[in-house]
């Protein structure tokens, strides 16, 4: 694995944590990389996201599945019994 990978993963990780944007090249370029460094990119994010959000997070799961009675209203969603489907309850 090439070396400059990870010190331009690190060089635009700083960018971010320092309030900064990155430019669309440099994201299609991470997501251009191999999978062998994913533990480094998830490590940047990781950084990012602690910087920004904290420890907390949120997590949102669908329960419900299939049945169209869901009772939340969320408009992305097929699962939820505010919308007509041809879901069988």
């Amino acid at each position: 694995m090439d070396q400059r990978n990870y010190a331009r993963i690190d060089t635009l990780t700083a960018v971010i944590l320092q309030g900064g944007l990155i430019e669309a090249e440099d994201g299609l370029w991470l997501l251009s990389l191999h999978n062998d460094y994913l533990p480094w990119l998830m490590a940047g994010a990781d950084r990012i996201r602690k910087t920004f959000r904290g420890q907390q997070i949120e997590v949102c799961a669908i329960a419900n599945v299939r049945s169209g009675n869901c009772s939340e209203n969320c408009r992305f969603c097929a699962q939820s019994g505010h919308y007509k489907t041809a879901a069988k309850p």
